[in-house]
């Protein structure tokens, strides 16, 4: 459906900006038409939402630079109930996707839940709600807490109807085996001759075929009102022909009934759903571990007094005390006592944190050593763990391309599958056995069962919801279902120097004052400017001057030049820091060390220099080796001085290397390496390598590194350390392996399955057991990652 959309743009400052998000959007498929207005600072897109969604053209715009207020659209998750297959999951989508205000809506069948996202102004989430209801499903909007009840609460539900539809089919079972008996022993019965009426069996599959099966036969009509049929069509036709053939036969004084066949269609097929949803809820236990991080409780501090007070109660600024071997509840900092952390479940990494006052901590980490006092900062959904939930929540509501193609095979499957059931029972009716309605019914009943599509339809989103949350609990965050496939495609990888390869912990090695200057006046220079910035120049500048006690004053009117230094005045002193060209303009300087060198000037007048030290990162070399391993070309891309470069790609082994690149010859670089046919990867951590980050098919963000990298990157690595790219790659690996997997096993199923049916090979009670076992074994294959996924930690 062609959906045109305005959404609000901020940070654009010239027409380069309305062109370069035009160019970005316009190229994303399914986009038809962009108009970015730099003055009421919005962008128009018309797209097709079957296509592509409103979530990733917003993304897109944030990726180029710019940033889209969230306050302008809401999103809503509605855990859902009913869905059989990917029909389902496409009915839906269409369904409120049609809704207007509705910007975007993903459903996954695996997680069995939708999120969407709308216009507040335009619709509510119970107008979302309603047609999800109308469209023959159940739902309810809730938080990820109660999505969990919800689905307990369901399954003790389908458990009841199971056993109850179990009891009411065993009998047919039962049957089955007394006529096998009665074929050995020549005619003579195990069971009374009561057993074998019609009347009998009438009545017992009553129950299962009105009551049991219902919920086949209300969405097998809702598909059919809304020309979707999916796989509860199938059921609902198999069960109904046999039904109908063996009432039929009774009321026509025959002898040979077939209510067995819908009957135990009906109980295995919901069999199968039961296991299913068992199987998909063990899958998604990693979201659950991480929930159950934080304590309901904790002690706040009030006039030295501890006060027990839910978690969800405390507010920012207040002071809480934490006793070893406590959950931090909350985001804060140390603020009396020492302690050492747990933080391996955020970051992946074993090794204890040293915490003293002023060290930042973290909720759902583990307090280990020492009583600590933590001055609150953040609170419930602004915590770093419930960001890291949200991130995982969307990798799992996300669709790689892979699932948009299964989606759209599933949608033709249905009805293609339908014609082949006509097409055979025709076949049987007037060739195989002419005359005969029974076996031809028969034949096309079996076809009908066995080809449901749920396995195709599972295929992908349960191995991506096992997957993105087993790397969750390794400190690796997926922005989408894409990346998680994506990474290990990679075919070039191009890998930042300072805080990638190198620590980005810099620290001052030496100063290198000029003629009339002092190296007190140098760092103190460089302090002034320092004093505005986060870079880890900057950091290591300002480390220095508080280690021997050094006051200066903060410079004002700073310049930040991404790529060069700052600029800034201080008493009307004009001071420049930064690269040799920005810092001393015109000045010849040759710069032998291999070293960061920092460059300061004070009226244009060189004053001196700061070397750093900057060391490689212990894994580095490890890591060129495992993508060199896998025939990757490895490209180290840096904006420090060529010696400083080279060093680094000497100690690490990688052979092709750019040294003085700015922010914009990063991202064009990797353009040049995409246009070039390769399949790109950029990991990096600084405002720099934003752009790069989002030019890439897949931005890899190291670390805490800032916020504007994390936003731009696919990928989200809370550990610094190059091993985690490693762990990754690994994931990345093993999880299309498992959908590929998955895919040929749905696709051989049907290719096998169909023609057995058809041939009269199979029972329609075998095909549906079969059907149903196909799903579950999809499910169960994608739980088998997980514990591939953990091995190869």
């Amino acid at each position: 459906m062609q959906k045109t959309v305005t959404i609000p743009v901020q940070g654009m400052t010239c027409s380069s900006c309305v062109t370069r998000i035009e160019k970005k959007v316009s190229r994303l498929q399914g986009v038809s038409q962009v108009s970015v207005n730099l003055a009421g600072e919005t962008a128009t897109v018309s797209f097709q939402d079957d296509l592509i969604g409103y979530s990733a053209i917003r993304e897109t715009i944030r990726k180029s630079g710019y940033e889209v207020p969230e306050s302008q659209s809401r999103q809503v998750s509605v855990a859902i109930s009913g869905m059989t297959c990917a029909n389902c999951v496409s009915r839906i989508e269409k369904k409120t996707g049609k809704l207007t205000g509705v910007l975007s809506a993903t459903v996954n069948l695996g997680t069995e839940t939708g999120l969407f996202t709308f216009d507040p102004e335009q619709i509510t989430e119970q107008d979302i709600l309603a047609t999800i209801i109308k469209a023959g499903y159940s739902g309810q909007i809730t938080g990820a807490e109660s999505v969990n009840s919800s689905k307990e609460t369901q399954d003790q539900k389908e458990l009841t109807n199971l056993i109850l539809a179990l009891v009411f089919s065993a009998p047919f079972l039962i049957l089955m085996a007394d006529m096998v008996v009665m074929a050995v022993r020549n005619g003579n019965h195990l069971l009374p001759h009561l057993f074998h009426t019609g009347w009998f069996q009438l009545i017992l599959s009553l129950p299962v075929q009105f009551w049991f099966g219902r919920q086949f036969h209300l969405n097998a009509w809702h598909a059919i009102r809304q020309l979707s049929p999916d796989m509860n069509v199938l059921v609902s036709l198999g069960s109904w022909a046999s039904f109908g053939l063996s009432l039929w036969t009774l009321l026509s004084g025959g002898t040979h009934f077939y209510f067995e066949s819908g009957v135990l269609v009906i109980s295995f097929v919901l069999t199968g759903k039961y296991l299913e949803r068992r199987a998909k809820r063990k899958s998604g236990e990693a979201i659950r571990a991480l929930l159950k991080l934080t304590p309901e409780t904790c002690r706040v501090l009030e006039n030295g007094v501890e006060i027990p007070v839910p978690v969800s109660a405390v507010l920012p600024g207040q002071v809480i005390r934490i006793r070893p071997g406590e959950n931090f509840p909350i985001d804060g900092k140390i603020l009396d006592g020492q302690s050492t952390a747990d933080e391996s479940l955020l970051t992946g990494e074993s090794v204890p944190v040293e915490k003293t006052p002023g060290n930042p901590v973290y909720s759902g980490t583990v307090n280990l050593t020492g009583l600590v006092s933590v001055r609150v900062e953040k609170t419930g959904k602004d915590t770093v763990l419930s960001g890291i939930i949200r991130l995982v929540e969307q990798a799992q509501a996300g669709k790689p391309a892979a699932q948009i193609l299964a989606d759209r095979i599933s949608a033709v499957f249905v009805p293609v599958v339908i014609l082949i059931a006509g097409f055979v029972f025709l076949l049987w009716f007037s060739l195989i056995t002419p005359g005969s309605f029974t076996p031809a019914i028969l034949a096309m009943v079996s076809v009908l069962v066995i080809a449901c599509p749920c396995a195709l339809g599972l295929a992908t989103p349960v191995s991506v919801l096992v997957a993105s949350g087993e790397a969750a609990l390794s400190g690796i965050l997926f922005r989408s279902g894409s990346s998680l496939q994506s990474l290990s495609e990679t075919t070039v990888f191009i890998l930042d120097k300072t805080g990638t390869l190198t620590s980005g912990s810099l620290s001052v090695l030496k100063i290198d004052p000029e003629k009339g200057y002092s190296e007190a006046k140098v760092l103190q220079l460089a302090s002034s400017l320092a004093f505005h910035s986060t870079h880890p120049v900057s950091e290591a500048v300002i480390r220095k001057a508080e280690e021997i006690n050094m006051s200066f004053e903060p410079a004002e009117k700073v310049l930040h030049l991404t790529g060069s230094g700052l600029s800034g005045t201080v008493m009307g002193t004009e001071i420049l820091a930064g690269r040799p060209g920005f810092a001393w303009p015109g000045i010849e300087h040759s710069v032998s060390s291999e070293n960061p060198v920092l460059f300061v000037s004070e009226n244009g007048v060189p004053a001196g220099s700061i070397e750093f030290s900057d060391p490689v990162r212990p894994g580095s070399s490890e890591l060129v080796r495992f993508l060199q391993d896998r025939n990757v070309k490895v490209i180290l891309l840096s904006g420090d001085r060529e010696e400083v470069v080279k060093k680094v790609a000497r100690e690490t082994g990688i052979k092709i290397w750019s040294a003085q690149n700015s922010p914009a010859d990063k991202a064009g670089f990797v353009k040049e390496q995409i246009l070039k046919g390769g399949k790109v990867a950029f990991a990096g951590d600084g405002i720099n390598d934003a752009a790069a980050l989002s030019q890439s098919d897949t931005g890899i963000a190291m670390g805490w590194g800032s916020d504007v990298a994390i936003q731009a990157g696919d990928v989200t690595l809370l550990s610094s350390t190059p091993s985690a790219i490693i762990r990754a790659w690994e994931i990345s690996r093993l999880t299309r392996e498992n959908i590929r997997q998955n895919f040929w096993w749905a696709f051989l199923y049907n290719v096998i399955g169909i023609p057995a049916a058809a041939a009269g090979i199979l029972t329609p009670w075998i095909a549906g057991t079969a059907m149903s076992l196909s799903s579950v074994s999809v499910v169960l294959n994608a739980i088998r990652l997980k514990s591939r996924i953990r091995k190869s930690a």
